[in-house]
């Protein structure tokens, strides 16, 4: 489990490598669900739906380039959504 939700949370946060005790907190999310008499699916969705409401999944800051201002180091939501509906990988689903 652990394995999978750091897999899925690398992916959300744009290839950046969550913090191991975020990822632990996601497993333990999903342990006290099940627990508590959740389905897997159930427990998986809310431990998952914590990435994506997550700053790191939410906001993707493009490194800066040498030399150049960092004038654009900060995109908004809206862009970062066009730009990700516009990608090919979008649009192959």
């Amino acid at each position: 489990m652990r394995e999978l939700t750091a897999d899925f949370t690398t992916r959300a946060f744009h290839g950046t490598t969550p913090d191991a005790a975020f990822v632990d907190g996601l497993v333990q999310v999903y342990e006290k669900r099940r627990a508590r008499g959740d389905s897997h699916k159930q427990a998986l969705k809310e431990s998952l739906s914590i990435v994506l409401a997550a700053p790191g999944f939410l906001y993707f800051a493009e490194p800066a380039q040498p030399g150049m201002a960092d004038l654009h180091a900060e995109k908004t939501l809206a862009e970062q959504v066009d730009r990700m509906l516009a990608s090919p990988k979008s649009r192959a689903c």
